[in-house]
């Protein structure tokens, strides 16, 4: 295993029993569940649809450091599932000196997936007031182009949304990892990038 993949999984691991630890204390200690860990109050009127725009830097093996930007569509079912897609956009900035980087021509790098989230909510004291906060898990199946050939792709990722007073705003970061071919002279590689982003997510109807 990679170390960006070891280093994501020991992500997920942290965050996942984390939140589902507070939300557990705050249901089993006999008093009533605030209301920013209340549930039903963070999803008005199912399905609540999320548009999320994000940019930050992209990791690949074989394809190098470069920037990224993109959009993602979720319907959210309840607090907990929701299911969307994906579109991601980055410019290979590849060595020209690599084995990959002599035989690149297109440097336009694609990837188009359909996504399931799984969700926690917890929430975090900030000074007196408790900040509402998403702990989520991303799996997804795609396509991703590189060099101008499409490859399938699959995706794990993970991150937290925050909450703001705005009830139709929130921020969101995300760690992606993407398992695919990238097409070479003579051989194909299997790469396992990752993606580091930041950005908004805006939510219709909004929150309660």
């Amino acid at each position: 295993m990679s170390k960006k993949a070891a280093i994501t999984a020991l992500l997920l691991l942290l965050i996942i029993p984390s939140s589902s630890l507070a939300l557990t204390t705050a249901r089993g200690n006999g008093k009533p569940v605030p209301d920013v860990l209340n549930p039903t109050l963070r999803i008005k009127d199912p399905p609540q649809f999320e548009l999320a725009a994000y940019g930050g830097s992209y990791l690949g093996n074989t394809l190098g450091q470069t920037w990224t930007a993109g959009v993602k569509a979720f319907a959210h079912m309840d607090s907990t599932w929701a299911f969307g897609a994906h579109y991601g956009y980055a410019e290979l900035l590849t060595d020209r000196a690599t084995r990959f980087g002599m035989q690149l021509t297109d440097s336009n790098l694609d990837i188009v997936d359909a996504q399931a989230m799984i969700s926690n909510d917890v929430a975090m004291r900030v000074g007196s007031s408790l900040m509402e906060i998403d702990f989520y898990l991303t799996l997804g199946v795609g396509a991703i182009q590189i060099n101008d050939q499409w490859q399938p792709v699959g995706v794990i990722g993970g991150g937290a949304k925050f909450y703001t007073p705005v009830k139709w705003l929130a921020f969101r970061v995300d760690v992606d990892n993407y398992a695919h071919y990238t097409d070479m002279v003579g051989n194909d590689n299997f790469d396992f990038d990752v993606t580091f982003t930041g950005g908004i997510s805006l939510l219709f109807p909004a929150k309660k």
